[in-house]
C-alpha cells in the first residue's frame, strides 16, 4: 500500500496545531507527527506555513460541515423548532471538538502577522456567512424583507454570538450561561416580540391600551 505522505502531513499538522498550538509548532513537529522527513513538507508544500494553513482550512471545513445535522433539521422543524434543537446540540459539539476550536482560536491570534492565515481565514469567515444567508433567506427571507434587515448581516451577528459565547465556554464552561440559559433567554425574547410587535422594525404598531 503506497502512503500518502500529503495526507498524513495534514493530519500531523492538525494534530500539532491542535496540541501544541499554531504559532508554536515547528516543521520538526509535523514532520514527527505524521512520521515522515522533514523534506517532505517542502516537496509537498513549499514550506511550513503553507502546510500549517491548509490543515486549518480542513480543520475549519469538518467544524463547519459539524454543523450539517443541525441545518437540515431545520428544513423540516422550521426555525423555531432548529433553534430550540440547535442551542444544546452546539454546546455537544464544543466540548466533542474542544481540541479543534483551541487550534482555531491559537491560529486566528497569528492571522494578523502571517497575511496568507488571515486571508484563508477571512475566506472562510465569509463562506460561513454566506452558508447562513442562504438558510435564513430560504427560511425567514420575507420577514426579513419586511423589516428591511440583510440576511448576510444578520449571519454575522449569529456568528458574532455562536464565537463569542464558545470562547466563554472553553475558558470557564462552569460560569457561562449554558444550554438552558439560552433558551429560556430565547423564550424570554419570544414573549418580548409578542407581548411588543412595535419593537420589531417593520411591525404594525401595538393596539393602544383601552382607556
Amino acid at each position: 500500500m503506497v502512503r500518502d505522505n500529503r495526507a498524513a502531513l495534514i493530519k500531523g499538522a492538525r494534530q500539532c496545531i491542535e496540541q501544541i498550538g499554531y504559532a508554536r509548532t515547528t516543521a520538526r513537529d509535523v514532520a514527527s507527527a505524521a512520521g515522515v522527513s522533514l523534506g517532505a513538507i517542502s516537496y509537498h508544500f513549499g514550506s511550513k506555513e503553507v502546510l500549517l494553513n491548509e490543515a486549518m482550512a480542513e480543520g475549519f471545513r469538518d467544524w463547519i460541515a459539524s454543523f450539517a445535522p443541525i441545518v437540515a433539521e431545520s428544513e423540516d422543524q422550521g426555525v423555531d423548532g432548529a433553534l430550540r434543537a440547535a442551542i444544546p446540540q452546539f454546546f455537544r459539539l464544543i466540548t466533542d471538538n474542544r481540541p479543534l476550536v483551541i487550534g482555531f482560536i491559537s491560529a486566528m491570534a497569528q492571522a494578523e502577522h502571517v497575511p496568507e492565515l488571515r486571508n484563508q481565514l477571512a475566506e472562510q469567515y465569509r463562506q460561513s456567512r454566506a452558508a447562513a444567508a442562504a438558510i435564513f433567506t430560504s427560511t425567514v427571507g420575507p420577514r426579513l424583507a419586511d423589516m428591511g434587515l440583510n440576511a448576510t448581516t444578520l449571519s454575522s451577528l449569529v456568528l458574532a454570538l455562536v464565537d463569542g459565547i464558545m470562547m466563554q465556554y472553553l475558558l470557564d464552561p462552569t460560569d457561562t450561561p449554558g444550554p438552558d440559559d439560552l433558551l429560556a433567554f430565547y423564550e424570554a425574547l419570544l414573549g418580548v416580540a409578542t407581548d411588543v410587535p412595535a419593537a420589531l422594525p417593520g411591525a404594525p404598531p401595538a393596539t393602544p391600551p383601552a382607556a
